[in-house]
């Protein structure tokens, strides 16, 4: 029994290092094409003549390619895998307040017009219920007229 609950959590082990390895494989093979691209930007006459780049006015993207350049590869992709670690990585966080701000006005709406709905069927069957009260003999009646 030891050994085999030892054995399936040295598994699991190595197949969530192996999944780390993985992702982290395909975000440096990422942040590779991205910082040679970032490169031949740099190079290219937007970057490289000051003229250029002061007639788009900003409407360039010479400094995010520096900062592409700036960073290894290797670092950036441990950076995205680290991240991936965070609760709040990638932008989560983020994402769950839109959806209780953009989505839970829209449920606790729902959620009133149910409950209306379900208070009027209830009110609805209580008056019935009430109506087929008053026609109704109540219970030993007969007997009490009988004696």
């Amino acid at each position: 029994m030891y050994y085999s609950i030892i054995s399936t959590l040295t598994i699991i082990s190595l197949a969530g290092v192996a999944t780390q390895i993985r992702d982290y494989h395909m975000r440096l093979l990422h942040h590779r094409k991205e910082a040679a691209r970032a490169e031949v930007y740099l190079q290219t006459q937007v970057c490289v003549d000051a003229r250029v780049k002061a007639n788009l006015d900003g409407f360039h993207r010479c400094e995010e390619a520096a900062r592409i350049v700036e960073i290894s590869p290797w670092v950036s992709a441990w950076y995205d895998v680290v991240e991936n670690w965070h609760i709040c990585g990638h932008g989560r966080c983020e994402l769950l307040l839109e959806d209780i701000t953009q989505r839970v006005p829209t449920i606790v709406w729902g959620a009133l017009v149910v409950l209306c709905f379900l208070l009027y069927n209830q009110f609805k069957q209580t008056a019935q219920i009430q109506r087929m009260q008053a026609y109704h003999i109540p219970y030993g009646y007969e007997r009490l007229n009988m004696n």
